[in-house]
């Protein structure tokens, strides 16, 4: 049963005992020095507040066993609240034998040094010459204190929260965080009646609820779980106090959302016992090797809100910030982590978690608890129902990998949300669920998320669809549906589409098209399948062109050729259309770029096999080059070479790029050589030449020459510095007709580029 109660009157009714599997008392560590001053400053507040307002703080659940109480969750606050009230008693001089012996009634056994530690500072004798000032110097100084306890972590922190921090903060602030300097400014006759009979007063306002777990099957695996967290102070439990207490705060609000917040602190199904108890189930199944789980919960509860952020609505459902607002948002930020790293967050303040808003809506919380109790009964790897081709790691709940956990990538982050937006919406069901799964994956693979704008706008229209998450199918396929996201058009057009062919033509067709989605590289995306030769859809050709994609695009990578294969069924003008846009590449990537933004220019291929075009140069060319350079790709207008198709993997003009280029479809270098070849065997002269990309490279009477792509013919002297200013290049007629017709010609143009070179060496 839930007790409402204060402190005094637990401590005065029970025994408080702090078992061994219980973590070391931790609120007074170093590097708590925040939450430490914050905690404090309350109590205090509540204390001095006139109007006696209560601080609700989070529940203690605990257990009966030999007549003693073990808590289960609540030791840190429960062991602040004796330390308060034992340093209050001091300062009152109501440290005596009457009021010790309640004090004796808290305990720790996590080790001897504790236990005895703390029966010391139950001897009234043992402060009888405290005067006030250095209470830690007072305590450590005394001959019944054994300097071997300054190894004990609980003592450490006791002590800790005693004194507080030495120092002061970078502004020059002293550091408030401990019992001494918190109560610094009261007279010595002031803490009998302004503080100690107001503790341990009925109306004391510092209140808690004891919740005893018997009535909930208590477990000696129970008990392990809800200890599972370690023996330090973790981020989640400072975070989840924090939390509990900002419900409690909001439910003591006048607004009209109160009944709703106060809900959420139900005895049975509320937020503090479904988070130590029921819901501590799902994450034990991924504890670490020494029984951790809070790493992997407080984790989950990020990405939950993180993603609860993005998809907020106002009243007229639209959604509340822009992803330019989100994204400069410090909550976002203090979520998402660096490059969508979380798994190192470490908590300081709630405050953190109250949105552009300035708090955190009812629904976020309504939503976590709607999610975790139907995620509960899961009894199945939920993995196991995603598309035969994912290959993501993802994981819904997060795992332990040595020292730290899993984390999610901008993709797994908008799956995460489609998972959550499933189980918000309901229990789990094998076959919705695989069908929503197979629809989320196949947007998520073929959108393009590496930035926090496509991220946020692809989890948007997840959100969008997910009004049918659980009879995905029927809902797409609605006549009446109208999507108002336009991220991801031609997939969720494409999923639309899918889903009208299985409702209206039967689930036979289901399993077709998820044959189709898993071959290959086509992860989901095979709308080419049925879209015809005027861009319309069809699902007639889907069987021939299933099956003659087959053979075009082998399975296997190295059984590839299908570029090759391709090009001969094109028309030139389809051939640099496409091959301006994609590279000859065989690789998945271009294969992909080139069925799904052309699926009327592959209709014909995959339907009609056959069927190929009038054979071309560009063709003969490409067939020839397209898997020595798979890289390449066509550009059909570079400056003075427009009249020419050129082949290059370069983005423009500049450097090598005559190097590594081709002329293709033209015969325009074929011609050159021939003549050239003409010259040679008429002066009975052997000479090298060699066709490098964008020139014709040879030797004449032992001079350097290029035959260039712009027809002239440059000389170049012995280092290749080109010679052209100097006037020595083809000038036939001098005028710009530099095509030459014969052997004669040239020769002559060539014979009078060397008497001048000659000239100008003289």
């Amino acid at each position: 049963m839930e007790n409402k109660t204060t402190f005094w009157n637990y401590i005065k009714e029970n025994i408080i005992e702090i078992p061994i599997i219980q973590r070391d008392y931790a609120q007074g560590r170093l590097g708590e020095e925040t939450l430490r001053k914050n905690f404090l400053r309350d109590l205090k507040k509540h204390l001095d507040d006139k109007d006696n307002a209560e601080m609700k703080l989070d529940f203690v659940y605990g257990s009966v066993e030999n007549d003693r109480i073990n808590p289960l969750d609540g030791q840190q606050r429960l062991t602040t609240l004796w330390l308060l009230h034992w340093y209050i008693a001091l300062r009152a001089k109501q440290l005596n034998e009457v009021n010790c012996k309640f004090f004796r009634n808290f305990t720790y056994e996590t080790r001897i040094s504790s236990r005895e530690f703390c029966q010391n500072l139950c001897k009234p004798t043992h402060f009888e010459d405290f005067k006030g000032g250095d209470i830690v110097g007072f305590i450590t100084n005394r001959t019944w204190f054994y300097y071997g306890w300054k190894q004990d972590p609980t003592i450490q922190s006791m002590l800790g929260m005693l004194g507080g921090t030495k120092g002061k903060y970078n502004k020059n602030e002293d550091i408030i965080d401990g019992l001494e300097n918190l109560f610094k400014d009261t007279p010595d006759n002031e803490y009998n009646n302004k503080y100690w009979n107001k503790l341990i007063s009925d109306r004391c306002p510092i209140v808690f609820y004891h919740l005893s777990l018997e009535d909930f099957g208590r477990t000696d695996d129970l008990y392990i779980k809800m200890n599972a967290r370690g023996k330090q102070l973790t981020s989640f439990e400072n975070f989840k106090a924090d939390l509990i207490g900002y419900i409690t705060e909001q439910s003591n609000t006048e607004n009209e959302e109160r009944e709703k917040w106060k809900s959420l602190l139900d005895e049975t199904d509320g937020l503090p016992i479904k988070l130590d108890t029921t819901w501590t189930d799902i994450f034990w199944k991924n504890k670490s090797q020494d029984n951790k789980i809070d790493a992997i919960y407080y984790a989950f509860i990020n990405r939950f809100i993180l993603a609860a952020l993005i998809g907020q609505k106002n009243d007229k459902k639209k959604y509340c910030y822009s992803a330019v607002e989100i994204e400069k948002n410090f909550c976002f930020s203090y979520l998402y982590g660096k490059q969508s790293d979380d798994s190192i967050i470490k908590y300081d303040s709630i405050s953190n978690y109250q949105y552009l808003s300035g708090c955190i809506p009812y629904k976020v919380f309504a939503s976590l608890r709607d999610i975790l109790n139907n995620y509960i009964s899961v009894a199945v790897n939920i993995n196991d129902y995603f598309p035969q081709w994912v290959y993501s790691k993802f994981q819904f709940i997060p795992q332990y990998i040595g020292s730290t956990i899993t984390t999610l990538g901008q993709k797994e982050r908008v799956v995460f949300f489609a998972v959550c937006r499933y189980f918000e919406k309901g229990r789990f069901d094998g076959n919705t669920f695989k069908r929503w799964m197979r629809v989320v994956w196949n947007i998520v693979e073929n959108t393009n998320i590496s930035s926090v704008p496509s991220m946020i706008a692809a989890m948007r229209l997840i959100d969008e669809i997910s009004e049918g998450a659980h009879n995905i199918y029927e809902y797409l396929a609605d006549g009446n549906l109208k999507i108002r996201s336009d991220a991801v058009q031609e997939q969720i057009k494409e999923e639309v589409d899918k889903a009208k062919q299985i409702v209206n033509c039967g689930n036979d067709w289901e399993s077709k098209i998820i044959d189709a989605e898993k071959y290959a590289f086509f992860k989901g995306a095979i709308r080419f399948l049925f879209t015809d030769g005027d861009g319309n859809i069809n699902w007639i050709d889907f069987n021939s062109k299933w099956n003659n994609v087959k053979s075009l695009i082998p399975e296997n990578k190295g059984n590839r050729h299908t570029i090759k294969t391709m090009i001969s069924f094109y028309k030139d003008d389809d051939i640099k259309e496409l091959f301006s846009k994609v590279t000859l590449s065989n690789d998945d990537t271009n294969l992909r770029m080139l069925l799904l933004c052309f699926p009327s220019k592959v209709h014909e291929i995959l339907n009609n096999p056959e069927h190929k075009s009038e054979p071309s140069l560009l063709k003969e060319h490409l067939i020839l080059l397209c898997e020595q350079h798979p890289d390449y790709w066509l550009h059909l207008n570079w400056g003075c070479e427009n009249e020419f198709v050129i082949l290059s993997n370069y983005e423009k003009r500049g450097g090598y790029y005559r190097y590594y280029s081709y002329v293709v479809g033209s015969d325009f270098f074929q011609n050159r050589l021939n003549l050239l070849n003409q010259l040679f065997i008429e002066n009975k002269i052997d000479v090298p030449k060699v066709w490098k990309g964008l020139f014709i490279e040879f030797e004449y009477r032992n001079h350097k020459f290029r035959w260039q792509l712009n027809d002239w013919v440059d000389m170049y002297d012995e280092h290749l510095n080109n010679l052209w200013k100097n006037g020595l290049h083809s000038n036939y007629n001098g005028n710009n007709q530099h095509s030459f017709k014969d052997t004669y010609t040239l020769k002559n143009e060539l014979d009078r580029c060397i008497k001048e070179y000659k000239g100008l060496q003289s």
